[in-house]
């Protein structure tokens, strides 16, 4: 999107162009108009979040997610009524590379970085996963991405404590052959990554007020440019 203020369809998604930093400024969209209707928007601008993987920890972070900048038809909206109009649900895309220069849109129009797994948390602001095969032992993490491999080599996890999330995955492609495929006793790649995300977003953190102002809206992990994951995204 080059021009601020701008609502657009494009199939089923409804997409609001405005970029953090513009805010009302008049918007030219005539190119758009041309090929797509346009809708009047009334979303702020978002203030973005610093990229802490790339600087200091955001233990502190604003968060302010927007849940609906983009929309698109809900799926559990009754199709069998064709007098009921179906509803619309936001979209939150979140993607953020721990490398600035592969940032993707999806993070500037829906400013939900947090949400990704490489996201920086710091140890202020960090959190503690357990393994069932060590109970009672906590490890703290900085972000979800080490601590999600950590659990393969737990008898190590304090050396993935302070990793960023491609330092982790160099790690685990180092150990590759070594692996506890339980995931320390969680049973699957599944089981843990539930076990992970639950740690980072427990009631109550900071990282969890922020999952809640996504409120009803589908939160679809994208690959950044690059960026190859047939699993999680």
């Amino acid at each position: 999107f080059t021009s601020p203020q701008c609502r657009i369809r494009r199939g089923g998604l409804q997409v609001e162009a405005s970029p953090p930093g513009h805010g009302n400024s008049p918007c030219d969209c005539q190119q758009m108009q041309q090929a797509q209707p346009q809708v009047q928007s009334s979303s702020p601008s978002c203030k973005r979040l610093p990229p802490p993987a790339r600087g200091p920890p955001a233990a502190g972070a604003h968060l302010e997610p927007r849940p609906s900048v983009v929309q698109f038809q809900d799926p559990r909206s009754d199709s069998s009524d064709a007098t009921k109009q179906p509803g619309v649900i936001g979209v939150v895309g979140f993607c953020y590379s721990a490398n600035a220069a592969r940032e993707g849109a999806c993070d500037g129009l829906c400013c939900a970085e947090f949400l990704s797994n490489l996201y920086d948390v710091g140890f202020s602001g960090g959190f503690h996963v357990q393994a069932p095969c060590k109970p009672g032992r906590l490890q703290p993490f900085r972000n979800a991405e080490a601590a999600f491999h950590a659990l393969k080599f737990w008898h190590i996890a304090d050396e993935f404590a302070n990793l960023s999330g491609p330092a982790a995955l160099m790690k685990k492609k180092r150990l590759a052959g070594h692996e506890d495929l339980s995931f320390g006793g969680h049973g699957s790649n599944w089981q843990a990554m539930l076990a992970v995300l639950r740690s980072k977003f427990a009631p109550g953190s900071h990282w969890a007020s922020g999952l809640l102002q996504t409120a009803d809206a589908f939160l679809l992990k994208r690959g950044c440019l690059g960026d190859r994951d047939d699993i999680w995204s």
